[in-house]
């Protein structure tokens, strides 16, 4: 499942208090402590959660 919420991040807006945020509370939590997904934007901290470059690779199947 955290494969889902990592893919989800990245290919639609994820908002940090939305039903499936709240829904998948434990994947999510998962997912940022890998350090697959994040809020952080070059402008500070925002409210949607964004795949990171990693989480990207990790998508794609690279060896991290």
């Amino acid at each position: 499942m955290v494969a889902n919420v990592v893919s989800l991040a990245h290919y639609d807006r994820l908002s940090i208090q939305g039903d499936f945020a709240r829904k998948f509370a434990t994947e999510l939590s998962a997912a940022a402590s890998l350090g697959l997904v994040s809020t952080e934007t070059p402008e500070g901290f925002g409210r949607v959660w964004r795949a990171t470059a990693k989480g990207i690779l990790w998508l794609e199947g690279a060896d991290l």
